[in-house]
């Protein structure tokens, strides 16, 4: 006997539309509505964010379910999430020790994972476009656009995003549909069409903060004062809802896209405001990792090398191995003329691998543009990802911005 016709709309729509119509026999179990309850039930709170609780419901799925290895696919994709790189990594090895069960959709999606895990992030969008290609409609076609934007082609992934329906599913109720149409659009310069989607996103989800960050991005970008003022005195009536989620990182935010489109005297003031409003939290409030590196380069940025130092020295002491971290405590030594902190910093840095983004950082602050510049360029090429900061760096751009080289580097590929 089939399943109930209750489970099978349950999984049209609560799955977001995850299945390709012509390929759903290889990838959805044909006799256990239990299974396809389960999963349906995952999906709803994988849609809604709730990854931890999503897990056990696509892992109850696969068991009550052997054959059903797309749930356990869902599954890695929210250890993925949630940061649990080792569970995702020995989930995703052993679908792929099954990807003869799988659909040609789903092994396109799955050779996406399995290439991100790889830090390959050129092979991951060009699994992606395969996916789309078999699944038109589907959550394949959202990660061209995911892809697409972190190797700089905007364009790419804009046409991407705008083929699908931010009304019905997969893309109904995913708040990340919208703050990736609207960077795709800043990057195109296209700031009317931004500030467009950038409103929808606060209309459609008015108790997130991210909807304000991104409409005081485009509002910065455009030079338009009154409106960001808004923006910010919206922000500071909410609570710290995160270290990218609270008044002072979207100031901060701000600030950038203001000193990135030509507006440096108000971008130095956003910044100080910005460094005062850390200064004035409760310091339970702002204790975590995330919460410092915020406050950390926000004084970096307002020029406070003496108050930055032992903010980022206190990561530095928490997380020793983080380059970032390093690179930012060198880039302020050397802003403030410690040049022997610096270079020791940078030493360091040139000790590990994959740092060429970070020794960029401090080469600038040392007065080196040229050698700036050549690793800014070697680590986007070697597969770093491209993000709305890389524009607009807060720490890069005062530095290199008015250097041809630079607007090449960042200049949309595609």
């Amino acid at each position: 006997m089939r399943q109930p016709a209750l489970v099978v709309v349950a999984l049209a729509t609560a799955s977001m539309a995850m299945v390709p119509a012509p390929a759903t026999a290889q990838d959805v179990p044909e006799f256990s509505a239990e299974a396809l309850a389960a999963f349906a039930e995952g999906a709803k709170n994988y849609q809604a964010g709730r990854y931890v609780a999503a897990i056990p419901q696509y892992t109850k799925a696969f068991e009550l379910d052997g054959s059903f290895f797309v749930a356990l696919f869902q599954a890695a994709l929210c250890h993925s999430n949630l940061g649990n790189i080792a569970t995702r990594d020995s989930l995703l090895a052993i679908v792929d020790a099954s990807r003869d069960r799988l659909s040609e959709y789903y092994r396109h999606r799955l050779d996406t994972q399995l290439a991100s895990a790889a830090g390959n992030p050129d092979g991951a969008l060009e699994a992606a476009r395969k996916a789309a290609a078999v699944g038109p409609g589907t959550k394949g076609v959202y990660q061209v656009a995911y892809w697409a934007l972190r190797r700089n082609r905007p364009q790419e992934a804009k046409d991407a995003l705008v083929s699908l329906d931010p009304e019905r599913e997969p893309m109904k109720g995913w708040t990340a549909y919208w703050s990736h149409l609207a960077w795709a659009h800043h990057l195109l310069g296209e700031h009317e069409a931004e500030l467009t989607v950038a409103q929808r996103y606060r209309e459609l989800y008015a108790d997130r903060f991210a909807p304000l960050t991104a409409e005081a991005q485009v509002l910065a970008a455009t030079g338009q004062m009154d409106g960001l003022e808004a923006v910010i005195a919206e922000a500071k009536s909410r609570p710290i809802a995160g270290a990218a989620s609270n008044a002072g990182a979207l100031m901060t935010t701000a600030a950038a896209e203001l000193a990135a489109h030509g507006h440096p005297d108000a971008a130095k003031d956003l910044y100080n405001r910005a460094a005062d409003w850390y200064q004035q939290q409760p310091a339970d409030q702002i204790r975590s990792v995330a919460h410092r590196n915020w406050h950390t380069f926000t004084l970096i940025a307002a020029g406070r090398w003496n108050a930055a130092e032992p903010v980022c020295q206190s990561l530095l002491d928490d997380v020793p191995a983080n380059g970032w971290f390093h690179a930012m405590d060198g880039y302020a030594a050397a802003r403030k003329g410690d040049r022997a902190r610096a270079m020791s910093q940078l030493e360091w840095l040139e000790g590990q691998d994959e740092t060429a983004g970070f020794q960029a950082v401090v080469h600038a602050a040392l007065g080196d543009k040229a050698r700036a510049l050549e690793l800014l360029a070697e680590s986007f090429e070697s597969g770093a990802s491209f993000t709305m900061w890389s524009h607009r760096d807060l720490l890069l751009f005062p530095l290199l911005g008015d250097d041809p080289a630079f607007a090449e580097i960042t200049r949309p590929k595609g």
